[in-house]
This record gives structure tokens, C-alpha cells and sequence, in this order.
């Protein structure tokens, strides 16, 4: 049950395995080495980090040292939807910028994250389709099981969804890129907890290309992998425990 599994991150737990179709046996022998992979991953988790999260910390607008954003592209996978959650839930409705959040997650399992968003916070959040226009003060998510890149037909930004084998399903990377061509400057990108590297050479374009970025501090995430990797990269401005990440991102937008 999709919800049930939404339901179980947002209360401590790590990960989730969706249980293969046909007959059992066969299909537990086609994720074994999955299986095997994401139990050692919890294994691996600070259980302390997994406790209720901190409300965000409030915040005074201060004048702006910044260009003002358009967008902001939120990144993140294992540990992911509790973080993505804090975040958004300390965003004012009508925030100034669009929101993109792109996730690792099964398609089955996004529409049941989005609601419990919803629930969560005072913002109008969707999940992204093809085609769709990107309106500021908007929250979209990506639908899990395709990737999504944003492109420009003279003043109008819309996504674009497809297929794509050479990237992971939904790829941090691409979207983050994709933003960094159309927004340049204009764009802030946000790398939360995850594991692997996927969304560090999208934070590294966004920089290159003359945006902001942040990055979650080890101290929050659940697994540090993600964040770590483009702070390796040497393209990160921030590195703020996530409590401080929302702030951070309305001072800029």
C-alpha cells in the first residue's frame, strides 16, 4: 500500500522496498542484491537523526544580497521525505519563486507523498506533468519513474518528462542542469540528505552558471552522501543543517 509506506518515513523509517510482482521467489531473487544494499544502508543510519525534526528557525527579511530567484530546485533521496517535508513546511504561501522537488522515489508512491505535503504545508504543490508551466509560488514534484528538464519557448517555462536510460530515474542531475541553462543566475539549488552522488554535478551547474547553492550539513542528514559528493566538488556556498535551510533559501529568493 503506497500510503502506508509514505506514512511509515515520515514516522522513522529509512527506506522502503516495494514487493516484487509475480511469484515471490523468482522476484525477491531479482532484488536480492537490492535488498541486500538498502538494509545495509540502515544499518549504516544515526537512528538519532531519524527523531522528529526541529521546525524550521524563523527568520527576518533582511535587503536582499542576493539577485533575486526565480526558482529553487530541492534534491533529495534516501532520508528524503522528512527533510523535503521540513523545508516546505516553513515556506509563507505565495512564495516569491517556483519550487521543484525532485526525488527518489517509485511513481506509485509520489501521489500519496504529495498529499501528505499538502497536509504539511500552506503551499500550492502539484505533482510536475509534461507540458505543464512553471508559475512562481508554486510547488511542483517530480512523478518518479521518468526525469524532468525544464525548457523555454520565448517567455513561457514548462517541463519536459521523458524517459531517458542514461541517467538514474528521476535524476537529480538533470533537472538541476536543465534549470542552471533556462534560470542561469536566477536559481537556487538545495542538495538534502541521500545516498550516492546524484544531484552534485547539477549543484556544480548551477553554480557554474552563476546561481546559489546549498547543501545539507552531515549533522542532519541521514545519509551524507549526496551533499558530501558536491562539497567535494568545491560547489557549494552553504552547508546548513536543515533546520536553517528554508531560511536560508527565503533570504535569497
Amino acid at each position: 500500500e503506497p500510503a502506508l509506506a509514505v506514512k511509515s518515513l515520515f514516522q522513522g523509517a529509512v527506506d522502503f522496498i516495494p514487493k516484487p510482482s509475480g511469484v515471490i521467489s523468482y522476484g525477491i531473487e531479482e532484488i536480492k542484491e537490492e535488498i541486500i544494499a538498502r538494509v545495509k544502508t540502515a544499518a549504516s543510519v544515526n537512528v538519532q537523526k531519524m527523531k522528529l525534526i526541529p521546525p524550521g528557525e524563523s527568520y527576518v527579511k533582511s535587503p536582499k544580497k542576493f539577485k533575486p530567484r526565480q526558482a529553487v530546485i530541492i534534491g533529495a533521496s534516501t532520508g528524503g521525505p522528512r527533510a523535503v517535508a521540513a523545508v516546505l513546511s516553513s515556506f509563507p504561501p505565495g512564495i516569491s519563486a517556483a519550487v521543484i522537488v525532485v526525488l527518489h522515489m517509485g511513481p506509485e508512491f509520489i501521489p500519496p507523498f504529495v498529499d501528505m505535503l499538502k497536509w504539511k504545508c500552506q503551499l500550492d504543490i502539484s505533482i510536475a506533468k509534461h507540458d505543464k508551466i512553471i508559475r512562481s509560488g508554486r510547488v511542483f514534484v517530480s512523478p518518479g519513474g521518468c526525469n524532468i528538464s525544464i525548457v523555454q519557448d520565448k517567455a513561457v517555462r514548462r517541463f519536459s518528462i521523458q524517459k531517458n536510460l542514461r541517467y538514474s530515474v528521476p535524476s537529480i542531475d538533470l533537472t538541476m542542469r536543465s534549470a542552471a541553462k533556462i534560470y542561469g543566475e536566477h536559481v537556487v539549488g538545495v542538495l538534502l540528505t541521500g545516498m550516492g552522488s546524484d544531484g552534485a554535478s547539477g549543484l556544480k551547474a548551477i553554480k557554474d552558471a552563476g546561481g546559489t547553492t546549498i547543501a545539507e550539513d552531515e549533522s542532519t542528514c541521514v545519509i551524507f552522501g549526496m551533499p558530501k559528493a558536491a562539497i567535494g566538488l568545491g560547489c557549494v556556498d552553504e552547508v546548513l543543517p536543515l533546520p536553517q535551510i528554508a531560511g536560508a533559501v527565503l533570504r535569497m529568493i
